[in-house]
């Protein structure tokens, strides 16, 4: 009669550590597209302010003044106003002393990150004041 194999201890470590090996893969795969797609959400509020900023400046020069809500660019843009990627909300836009503030606080959603996607975009009428690449 035949002897049942036996399975080698070495044998159930290597395919543990195998399978162990495969999540840290999966996870780290999952981070890495996420990365991606926060940069990019990153990148496209910063194109977003650029283009709203250069907006108000023309709406400023045409009119007088700056709007008092950003949807009054609506008709400049030819189409609805971005909004802020991360959340979906409309960027942070108030009338200041000299002209205008427009704030993107990145995916913490607070002031200070100092890395993308966390990193401040800010643009006043005088142009980009704050904004890590």
């Amino acid at each position: 009669m035949p002897r049942p194999k036996t399975i080698r201890p070495y044998s159930l470590l290597l395919g543990g550590l195998l399978a162990i090996a495969l999540v840290v893969l999966l996870i780290r795969g999952v981070a890495m597209q996420s990365d991606g797609q926060d940069k990019a959400q990153w990148e496209q509020a910063q194109n977003d302010l650029k283009i709203l900023a250069e907006t108000l400046s023309v709406y400023a020069r045409e009119t007088g003044g700056y709007p008092a809500k950003l949807d009054d660019l609506m008709a400049r843009l030819g189409r609805e106003v971005p909004r802020n990627p991360f959340n979906g909300q409309p960027y942070e836009y108030r009338l200041t002393s000299s002209g205008f503030s427009l704030v993107c606080l990145g995916k913490d959603e607070t002031i200070g990150g100092a890395l993308v996607p966390n990193a401040d975009i800010a643009y006043t009428e005088g142009g980009l004041v704050v904004s890590e690449p």
